[in-house]
């Protein structure tokens, strides 16, 4: 059974946008109802596992920007299924590398 996981991508809202530096932390199910996400912290993005991890063992989130061939291309999920751009996200992502994430570097995807 695949392990369900979620990386949240927070900022506190008591400190000035421009000084605030997000934060990403990673939850299971299982920890996710002790997690306390309270008024101190704006949710900026929730990006589920894949289940897939890329050529180094790094686990694989929707929101991950992946280097297919010479470009570019992001992990979005969509009907059920997660895509690498238009194409659908299979068991042979072993082979490619993140590169970065659409929230921390959405420069990559320009």
């Amino acid at each position: 059974m695949r392990e369900i996981k979620i990386r949240y991508n927070l900022r506190r809202n008591d400190i000035p946008k421009i000084k605030a530096k997000t934060e990403f932390f990673y939850i299971n199910l299982d920890s996710l109802e002790r997690f306390p996400i309270d008024k101190e912290w704006d949710i900026l993005s929730r990006d589920l596992f894949t289940g897939l991890k890329d050529k180094n063992g790094t686990d694989i989130y929707e929101g991950d920007v992946l280097l297919k061939g010479k470009q570019n291309t992001v992990v979005t999920f969509s009907e059920g299924c997660f895509f690498l751009g238009s194409d659908p996200l299979v068991l042979s992502s072993g082979h490619r590398e993140i590169i970065g994430d659409i929230h921390s570097n959405p420069e990559l995807i320009k």
